[in-house]
């Protein structure tokens, strides 16, 4: 109850207010109502009125909500590999060496299982493809190495491994699960075993004279190389001075040949280019430095046309007639001789034959005059009893 107010003046009212535990609204607003009586001349009358004060208020912060926010998921990434160079050859064999790191600087993860899985052309080469860690701390790292081998013929220049990574992690007391998918990339290549031989010439001709060069090839690689070419050049006139042998097929052999004709006396320096491009697409270039020799040529004297004019030999003076003649001589003593020894050797063992027939002839004849003789003396005694 507030005391009159004369016209024209004015009064404070003072209020205590209090603000709730939660204030929700940066502006709150404080409603009043005035209700009072005035004279208008006449009688009293009653009248009110009604108005609002803003106040500017802070908003109270939840932290029951902070507390419930779940903290960032670990994350695993790669951090870095290697397979033992710059790239890896058809047909051998590496280790893959690998570390992946848990990214989370609060929490550790944990049952980790990490599986690998090559591809075509480069497969794990007698080992498992899966590992297990207990745990990982945060902002650790874990390295893990593969055995892998390359496949003897390739089919690309690189070849992708996936890396697959699960794991848990607890947060706020509560278990939960993550997992990764890595991949990295080995470049791989196919050995160049194209193996050329050095210039050969065929012999040694006159000035002028056409010869032969030629170089052996053998491409002992599994895969085909294309784009062959040889040049030569040098002291040499040449009908092919240019020539495309083509694509040579893994394991085939053959030879590439110069027709030449050498200009200088002595001799001619000459210089053979090969080139082509290896199974990786890689231009590759073989040069070889070789000489062919040559003689002047010398025309014929035309006097030596004339049998007079060629000069007689020189008797020997040793005397070879007589030597061939003695050793003819000799020649044909040796062959009488063994004749003869193989005539007497036959006559022996024909000598040996007779002398067994013989001998087995007069057994059968003794043999006959014994049976005889036994039964001439059974009949007389016979005849003798009966008398």
């Amino acid at each position: 109850m507030l005391d009159d107010i004369r016209a024209g003046r004015d009064t404070a009212v003072t209020v205590t207010v209090k603000a709730p535990d939660k204030i929700e609204s940066q502006m709150q607003t404080i409603d009043a109502s005035l209700s009072f009586y005035y004279d208008n001349g006449t009688q009293l009358t009653g009248g009110s009125a009604s108005g609002s004060v803003n106040v500017l208020s802070t908003v109270t912060k939840d932290t029951k909500d902070e507390e419930t926010i779940a903290s960032p998921t670990p994350i695993v990434i790669l951090s870095k590999y290697n397979y033992g160079g710059s790239s890896v050859a058809a047909g051998s064999s590496t280790n893959l060496s690998f570390s992946f790191t848990n990214t989370s600087k609060t929490i550790k993860i944990e049952n980790v299982m990490v599986t690998v899985t090559g591809g075509q052309d480069l497969m794990l080469n007698g080992s498992t493809n899966t590992f297990y860690f207990e745990s990982v701390a945060a902002s650790g790292s874990k390295t893990v190495t593969v055995p892998m081998k390359a496949a003897q013929l390739i089919s690309a220049s690189a070849q992708g491994v996936q890396i697959a990574v699960t794991y848990e992690y607890v947060d706020q007391n509560a278990r939960k699960s993550g997992n990764a998918t890595l991949s990295l990339s080995v470049p791989l290549y196919q050995p160049d075993r194209f193996e050329l031989s050095e210039p050969k010439t065929s012999y040694t001709g006159y000035v002028g004279e056409e010869t032969s060069l030629t170089i052996d090839y053998v491409n002992k690689g599994k895969s085909a190389i294309s784009n062959v070419e040889a040049t030569i050049s040098g002291d040499i006139d040449s009908p092919t001075p240019y020539q495309r042998v083509g694509t040579i097929d893994g394991g085939k052999n053959g030879t590439i040949a110069f027709a030449v004709t050498p200009q200088l006396e002595g001799e001619n320096q000459v210089k053979i280019v090969i080139t082509y491009e290896d199974s990786n697409g890689n231009t590759k270039e073989r040069v070889f430095e070789a000489t062919v020799e040559a003689m002047a040529y010398e025309p014929s004297d035309p006097g030596m046309d004339d049998p007079g004019m060629i000069d007689p030999e020189p008797q020997s003076t040793f005397p070879w007639k007589y030597v061939i003649i003695a050793a003819v001589a000799a020649l044909i003593v040796l062959l009488i001789v063994l004749r003869i020894r193989k005539k007497k050797a036959k006559q022996k063992a024909e000598q040996a034959l007779w002398d067994k027939w013989d001998e087995e002839e007069i057994a059968e004849e003794k043999k006959e005059a014994a049976d005889a003789a036994a039964k001439e003396t059974a009949a007389t005694g016979a005849e003798e009893q009966n008398k």
